[in-house]
This record gives C-alpha cells, structure tokens and sequence, in this order.
C-alpha cells in the first residue's frame, strides 16, 4: 500500500484487528498516488496532482508506537518488540486493548470544556465544504444511517435475500 492510500484507508487495519484477521501492512513512502496517470494524465504532467506531501509512512508508525505503548505496555503484554524480535511469542496472534477514562474535571471545569467543545464544534461546521460536500461530525454519519435503518429498515442485496429463502425452504 502506498503513502497516502494509508491515510485514506488507515482504518481497515482496525477491522481486521477486530476481527482477529492478521495483518501486515508494508508501505511504500513514495509521495505518489497510485493510477493519477491514467486518469489524469493531463492534470499529473502538468501539475503533478498524482504527488502529495507529508510523510505518512511516519504518521503510521507514529500511530503504531502510541497503540503499542497505550495497549501493550501499559497491560504488560507487550507484542510488538515480540513480533520485531521473531520471539516465539511474537509469532502467536495476540491482540491488547485499553480503555482510557479520563476524569475531565481534574483537568478543566466541565461548563468551560462543553463550551469550548460546542465552540470547536460549530467552527468545524462552518468551515466552506467542498462543492457538493458536507462537512460532518464524528457521529453524524452513523446517527443518520441509524435514524434511516429505524425508519426504512435495513436494506439486504438481492442476492442475500434469495439466498435466505432457499434455506427457509430447505427441510430442517
């Protein structure tokens, strides 16, 4: 995977995790976007649109360290430097995971932290979006798509609906 195609699609990673599908991950810190060519060649010659700057390779293995320090080192189980070593306990599927709860208060008086929460919130919102984009909130997606499924229901591919009913029909 290159560079960038990690920061756009960072988040797989997560649901194989989450799946206890194995991952390994290589990527390629070229500061190019794969198939802008062939698309675009007009805009890559003479603009290089299929280039980009910043380092995400760094910020992958940024995001890597602090995962492991929080999951791994904190509970006293650490994987990576197993896995880095080729320990035989490195070459086992493990996972960690940790719940960080943070006690606001002790840090900041609650009103002054919703209100600045509220604050950065409608700055965000009030950003000019992309023409035909709307700029949303984490939750925002997900709150809707629930709302719709409430309401519509929740919509099954064709296929997988017939294949329901062939197995209503087979005998038990």
């Amino acid at each position: 995977m290159g560079d960038a195609a990690f920061g756009m699609v960072g988040m797989d990673v997560e649901t194989a995790v989450r799946e206890k599908i194995g991952v390994l991950t290589i990527l390629l810190n070229n500061s190019v976007m794969g198939g802008y060519d062939r698309s675009m060649p007009i805009a890559t010659a003479r603009y290089a649109t299929g280039r980009l700057t910043g380092d995400y390779t760094a910020v992958a293995t940024g995001l890597a360290l602090l995962i492991e320090c929080m999951t791994s080192l904190v509970t006293a189980n650490p994987l990576l430097a197993e896995a880095l070593e080729r320990t035989a306990l490195g070459a086992r599927h493990r996972q960690n995971g940790a719940v960080i709860a943070l006690d606001l208060a002790r840090f900041v008086d609650l009103a002054e932290f919703r209100r600045q929460a509220g604050r950065l919130a409608r700055a965000i919102k009030a950003l000019p979006p992309q023409p035909g984009m709307e700029i949303l909130l984490p939750g925002e997606r997900g709150a809707r798509a629930a709302e719709q499924r409430r309401r519509d229901g929740i919509p099954v591919p064709d296929a997988v609906l017939e294949e329901l009913r062939h197995l209503m029909e087979e005998p038990a």
